[in-house]
């Protein structure tokens, strides 16, 4: 077993590994009127991932099921959290349009037990992995890989040497530009909530996670982006690192800042993780300042699940990876590993960089709002031939 601190450190590694973020919502945000207009939410390519190309994309992994055995896939990851609850839940809708069964295996928070797993289920005739690494032991987990000489994929987090070679094919999220992306919607759009804001008055709130470097690429996207669309306007970071990813430690902080900060007229507030913009709403209901804040954070999990109880507040858009946009991709391409269509090396090969020894695959993603989120959810479900839950 791992010393203690090691397992703790992975866990908040876990926690904080998403686009998404990682718990559901402890306290529903209070309903408030909507603009009279509505917000636009282009901001992205494209909701969807790209469904063709050389090998590994869904088109040639859908003409690999009709011609083949089925396969047996299995999902590895470090705790059940939402995240991984939304992406099994997408993994088994998607068996019978790519022709496979699977089964997940939680490691439960334990290092030693996530090695175990992919050693156990190498001796119940699986033919592939798709795994959710835990970042604390990504050489251990490429080490016994290689030893079983299963074709496998991750997805989440990516794996790089020291000199940022990516090692392994990986599902992962573009993170400055998801920072870029909802600053850039923001700037879009505050007119219509604050029509007679004047853009010298509005200041960033950044609720942040600097113990990550997925996170604090993100957030460096949020702010060099903010630099560039407002510039000389006063940024504030509240740092959460070394506290739990939670709702409650988010209010505590946003709370402490706002109030701190009376001359402030307007707010953007920027969430890394959709538990930050909970408690960053919840603070701003109870210092009564919904009027003069918008709230934009990353991920597709509570958000959209208080927009389907009925909440129209200040909490007003995400950049949302959907869980088919992830785990498709990822599919695909362990599909074409193991029909052997493709290597490691040459799977995705359009997307690889310079130095990469293996591709990663950017999901799909979309700025999302309370009028156009069931839409592109539909929409992504549609591109893969099935409904959307």
């Amino acid at each position: 077993m791992k010393k203690a601190a090691a397992i703790l450190l992975a866990l908040i590694l876990a926690l904080s590994l998403f686009a998404c973020s990682s718990s559901s919502p402890q306290t529903t945000p209070s309903a408030s009127t909507s603009p009279s207009s509505s917000p636009s939410a282009e901001a992205s390519a494209s909701p969807t991932a790209p469904t063709q190309g050389t090998v590994g994309y869904f088109d040639d992994a859908k003409t690999s099921a009709a011609n083949r055995k089925t396969y047996k896939i299995g999902y590895f990851y470090l705790s059940t959290l939402a995240l991984e609850t939304a992406h099994f839940d997408a993994m088994k809708t998607m068996q019978t349009v790519l022709n496979f069964t699977c089964k997940d295996y939680s490691a439960n928070n334990d290092d030693d037990t996530f090695v175990q797993n992919l050693e156990v289920a190498s001796q119940e005739g699986y033919d592939g992995y798709v795994i959710e690494p835990d970042a604390v032991i990504f050489p251990r987990i490429v080490e016994i890989m290689a030893e079983l000489k299963t074709p496998y994929v991750f997805t989440v987090n990516a794996y790089r040497d020291e000199n940022g070679s990516n090692q392994v094919p990986t599902v992962i999220l573009d993170q400055y530009k998801n920072g870029n992306t909802q600053v850039q919607w923001f700037f879009d759009n505050y007119k219509t909530y604050w029509k007679d804001a004047n853009p010298a008055d509005i200041a960033l709130l950044t609720l942040e996670y600097s113990t990550n470097p997925d996170l604090i690429e993100r957030m460096d996207g949020v702010k060099d982006k903010f630099k560039e669309l407002f510039p000389g306007n006063e940024i504030i970071i509240g740092d959460l690192a070394g506290l739990t990813l939670n709702e409650q430690n988010a209010f505590d902080k946003a709370s402490g800042i706002l109030s701190g900060n009376p001359d402030v007229k307007y707010w953007f507030i920027d969430g890394s993780v959709e538990n930050f913009g909970q408690g960053a709403t919840r603070a701003t209901e109870t210092l009564d300042m919904t009027d003069k804040t918008m709230i934009l954070t990353s991920g597709a999990n509570i958000l959209p699940k208080e927009w389907d109880a009925g909440y129209t507040g200040n909490w007003v858009a995400s950049y949302a990876v959907y869980n088919y946009n992830y785990i498709v991709p990822a599919l695909s391409g362990l599909i074409a590993l193991i029909d052997g269509r493709a290597t490691p090396e040459t799977l995705w090969q359009e997307n690889k960089q310079p130095g990469d020894k293996a591709s990663t695959f950017f999901a799909g993603d979309q700025m999302v709002t309370v009028d156009t989120y069931k839409t592109v959810q539909d929409d992504i479900a549609k591109t893969y031939g099935v409904t959307s839950a």
